[in-house]
């Protein structure tokens, strides 16, 4: 958590890689914030890397790290890979809990449109900008 902070994020990764060496399995918290500090620093495909081994491995991101990357995807003007991303989460199995994403997205928005309308399919008409 201490490198994401810090935007150390391939000192992160190097620990990452080297707990599960160790035979040490990554858990869905730290999973997630390592997500998010891919997120943050717009690294967004290797967030997705991450999230899909994250599923592989029985774990489920928290809303989150899910809303993190499709945020990123969207404020890149990159809405159909967000939506591409959806796609690939539903294959997994994951299906993000709607309830608990727009209770998330009101209180930690506002966030464009294209958010809402990759995560819902629809415009949403509150907490958008």
């Amino acid at each position: 958590e201490g490198f994401c902070r810090a935007k150390k994020l391939d000192d992160a990764k190097r620990i990452f890689k080297k707990m599960k060496d160790n035979g040490v399995v990554p858990n869905a918290f730290s999973y997630c914030i390592l997500i998010q500090g891919l997120c943050k620093d717009k690294r967004l495909e290797e967030a997705v890397d991450y999230s899909l081994e994250m599923l592989d491995q029985g774990w489920r991101p928290n809303v989150a790290s899910f809303v993190s990357i499709i945020d990123g995807f969207c404020k890149e003007l990159r809405s159909d890979e967000a939506k591409g991303v959806i796609n690939q989460f539903k294959e997994k199995g994951f299906i993000a809990d709607e309830k608990a994403v727009r209770e998330y997205m009101d209180k930690k928005g506002p966030f464009f449109p294209s958010v809402w309308e990759a995560i819902f399919g629809k415009r949403a008409a509150r907490g958008t900008i």
